[in-house]
């Protein structure tokens, strides 16, 4: 499915009522977290959200490049686990998140093409 934009994220945004503030960057996360990151040495993050090209190697990349940054507590949500078109998403969140054990997780694959999701333990 297309991308909407940050726009749209914006005024979904608006929409459930978030005021604080929100920073959308734009890009090829493979390249753009990691340079953000490098930028803002001292930025970690009580929430991340990947659903990036859906390759399991751009996958494994986002979720590489993120699981330092997520504070204790911190919540990692990781999108289309039951996509039909992506099977091997799943087994990428199993190996790199699951399998380990920093995360507390839980899946659901029931409706849609699933989500998954894991709490930081340390």
């Amino acid at each position: 499915m297309p991308n909407p934009g940050p726009n749209f994220v914006r005024e979904e945004l608006q929409r459930v009522g978030h005021r604080g503030p929100v920073e959308l960057i734009a890009g090829d996360s493979r390249a753009t977290v990691p340079e953000y990151f490098r930028r803002h040495p001292d930025r970690f993050f009580d929430l991340v959200t990947v659903d990036g090209d859906h390759s399991a190697a751009g996958a494994r990349a986002d979720l590489s490049n993120v699981v330092s940054r997520i504070k204790c507590g911190g919540v990692l949500v990781f999108d289309d686990i039951a996509n039909p078109a992506h099977p091997e998403l799943r087994e990428v969140w199993e190996e790199s998140i699951v399998r380990s054990d920093r995360f507390a997780c839980w899946a659901f694959a029931d409706l849609g093409f699933g989500i998954a999701f894991g709490i930081k333990r340390y």
